[in-house]
């Protein structure tokens, strides 16, 4: 049945309730936008409230389920976008602000609540009350989405930090609470500043920090970044604030570690003289490359990997991870090895065992830990491979 709205009908226009809540504003009893308000409100945002108090009716409640602006109102390729936004990037953040004409501070706004909707970004929230079903299809993709957003108590979150302990048992949090969650763990980042200044006059990466301030922190103090991290309370928070390349560039010395370790592995357990020698000839050329420059090391050429390849990588798992197609993977096992070492040890049943100094240290006691310290340590490493990527994927 269609609807005809007379603008000028006063009998057909509903009375608004004082308390009714539209968007981001409040509709008070003269039908003007609370004053605390209306300093966030985007022109967009204006124009809808002024719609629903114009039409009312079924259009009243239309615009309130489906919003048409704000981070409700966004096609989900833009949510995307906006989310994924490289704040570095002053052409596309003018461009982002002229086409929501918004400030830059709103912008950052919308993509703290972008990230913190997670996975069903692209869906209207429910109801806080809604009960959801055991059998819920979204139950377990909600989980994962909020396992990096750790919960934090005001007490005893200032006490476990610097201990390394307890970061393995993940929060739920509600939408409302994330935003302030997320800001409240950036502050304590950026509050490991006064750390990081005593040892080094790099720039500390504060966030929300650039690509490039990531770089420079990798690029001269790599260590001391592990360290904070190490003892920081919600490490996977700052991790996914770096992109691939820059976990790749910030790893590609243990990697070599790997590769290096394996090449003379493999050559130590092969007849074969001739595969023998070529084997440590490889090990000789990675090595050094990495003395002469080490960001600019080729840990894939395609000749190495070939003849790897026939000979079936020595049945070595750990070599197998060193290939290009594995290269993420392998990234974020030496940082979980290395980042949640606190925990790790904590589960090792010889406590006397010392600090392991070396990246094939840490990521036997990875290994261990995840395999249940299995007596032969050959078998289940396949399956080791696949737990130890579903168990550190959380810090991307």
């Amino acid at each position: 049945m269609d609807i005809d709205y007379d603008h000028n009908d006063a009998a057909a226009e509903p009375e608004v309730n004082p308390e009714t809540r539209v968007g981001t504003g409040v509709i008070n009893d003269v039908g003007n936008e609370s004053t605390a308000q209306e300093t966030k409100l985007t022109k967009a945002e204006k124009e809808e409230q002024e719609a629903v108090r114009r039409f009312g009716g079924d259009r009243t409640m239309e615009l309130q389920s489906f919003p048409t602006a704000g981070v409700q109102g966004m096609a989900p390729g833009n949510r995307h976008e906006l989310r994924n936004l490289d704040w570095s990037d002053t052409q596309a953040i003018a461009a982002w602000k002229k086409k929501y004409d918004v400030t830059e501070e709103i912008l950052r706004d919308w993509q703290l609540e972008l990230i913190a909707m997670g996975s069903q970004s692209t869906f209207t929230p429910t109801d806080g009350n809604t009960q959801q079903s055991d059998e819920s299809d979204w139950l377990e993709e909600k989980q994962t989405a909020e396992e990096i957003s750790l919960s934090l108590t005001s007490s005893d979150s200032q006490q476990r930090i610097g201990l390394g302990v307890g970061r393995f048992a993940g929060g739920m949090t509600t939408p409302a609470s994330s935003r302030a969650h997320h800001r409240e763990l950036e502050l304590q980042w950026n509050c490991l500043q006064n750390t990081w200044i005593k040892h080094t006059n790099t720039p500390f990466p504060k966030l929300p920090a650039t690509t490039k301030k990531w770089r420079t922190a990798i690029d001269y103090a790599p260590d001391l970044l592990m360290k904070l991290l190490e003892t920081f309370e919600a490490p996977a928070y700052v991790l996914g604030s770096m992109t691939d390349a820059v976990l790749d560039q910030w790893t590609i010395v243990a990697r070599k570690d790997c590769l290096v370790h394996c090449l003379q592995q493999f050559a130590n357990q092969i007849n074969d003289e001739e595969q023998q020698q070529w084997l440590l000839s490889c090990c000789e050329q990675v090595k050094a490359q990495a003395e002469e420059d080490p960001g600019a090391l080729n840990l894939h050429p395609t000749e190495l990997w070939s003849r790897l390849k026939k000979l079936k990588f020595g049945n070595m798992e750990l070599l197998k991870l060193c290939r290009k197609k594995l290269l993420q993977q392998l990234t974020r096992l030496i940082l979980a090895s290395r980042i949640y070492g606190p925990e790790l040890r904590q589960l090792r049943i010889d406590t006397d065992t010392a600090v392991p100094s070396t990246t094939i240290q840490y990521l036997d006691e990875l290994f261990d830990a995840l395999e249940n310290r299995q007596p032969d340590r050959s078998v289940g490493w396949s399956s080791t491979r696949h737990t130890t990527t579903s168990k550190t994927g959380e810090i991307r």
